[in-house]
């Protein structure tokens, strides 16, 4: 299933509660299956979207809990990778 707005509105609330930087957005290619990653750093969210690519997933959408979520949420796609070191 897809995720819908209210489950990245969620999703985002979960993460920020739990303290993380970063929310990854998975997918599952077999179903179609969206699911959350909390990673509480950049370098955290590089190996965590490395491990999803390895194992066969991948990510749709990565946000940035730093930045005002709402125009992040209005992307058709969000993609605030963290910068690199």
């Amino acid at each position: 299933m897809t995720a819908t707005r209210k489950d990245i509105e969620l999703w985002l609330r979960q993460a920020r509660d739990s303290g993380a930087a970063y929310l990854i957005v998975g997918l599952d290619p077999m179903d179609y299956d969206n699911f959350p990653i909390f990673c509480e750093s950049g370098k955290e969210c590089d190996a965590a979207m490395r491990r999803l690519l390895e194992s066969g997933n991948r990510f749709d959408e990565v946000y940035d809990l730093s930045l005002p979520l709402d125009p992040q949420i209005a992307e058709h796609r969000a993609m605030h990778l963290p910068p690199k070191t």
